[in-house]
């Protein structure tokens, strides 16, 4: 199994600890895990140009889920493009600043 993490990591604290965290265990259990931030994605640049960066990062990947943490930065573009390739998307919203 392919898992790809996606999270803005503006700073490095308690959201990016946990994304670390997880794919350590991830990976210790054999899950081959990507990490993808704000600067592969972009974070200023239009949002069309941000699904294209997906769609291309997801067909070169081609994970088995993608697991959007904080996307602040981001914005919504990565699911947009999960959901345009069909790929299931879990979104772990670590604090409130994404709602």
């Amino acid at each position: 199994m392919k898992i790809l993490h996606i999270n803005d990591f503006e700073h490095y604290s308690g959201a990016e600890t946990a994304v670390d965290m997880l794919r350590e265990f991830q990976e210790k259990k054999g899950i081959k895990t990507f990490l993808a931030t704000k600067e592969q994605i972009g974070h200023l640049v239009p949002d069309i140009i941000k699904r294209s960066r997906c769609k291309k990062l997801y067909k070169k990947i081609k994970p088995d889920v993608i697991h959007l943490h904080n996307n602040t930065s981001i914005g919504l573009a990565p699911i947009i493009a999960a959901q345009k390739l069909k790929i299931p998307l879990v979104w772990t919203l670590h604090d409130y600043r994404g709602i």
